[in-house]
């Protein structure tokens, strides 16, 4: 699948982030879903799971459960931007978190 970007905020999108689906887009590199009402959890095997993936915004919806750790792994995620805030996460940041120097706010 070539599809890189996928810009749906402030869409009033309703439901859950489908994870399979997700997986199967390889070259993706900005998925922004920002300002709407995706509920559930983050599909942290999936998105982590893409290798050209370098701009996450799930920013304002109503996720829950925790940051998870696979969007962090050393081999495989590219993130530069990583955007959640304003949604219901819980517990703490994986420590694999702080190898990404280059994340900036």
């Amino acid at each position: 699948h070539s599809l890189r970007e996928i810009r749906m905020e402030n869409n009033l999108l309703t439901g859950t982030l489908h994870g399979a689906s997700i997986a199967k887009m390889s070259r993706l590199k900005v998925l922004s879903l920002s300002e709407n009402d995706l509920s559930g959890l983050i599909p942290g095997v999936e998105l982590g799971s893409l290798p050209n993936l370098h701009y996450l915004y799930l920013d304002s919806n109503p996720l829950v459960g925790p940051l998870p750790s696979q969007l962090a792994q050393p081999a495989h995620s590219q993130l530069l931007e990583l955007w959640v805030q304003g949604n219901a996460l819980s517990g703490t940041v994986p420590a694999t978190y702080s190898r990404f120097y280059q994340l900036h706010d």
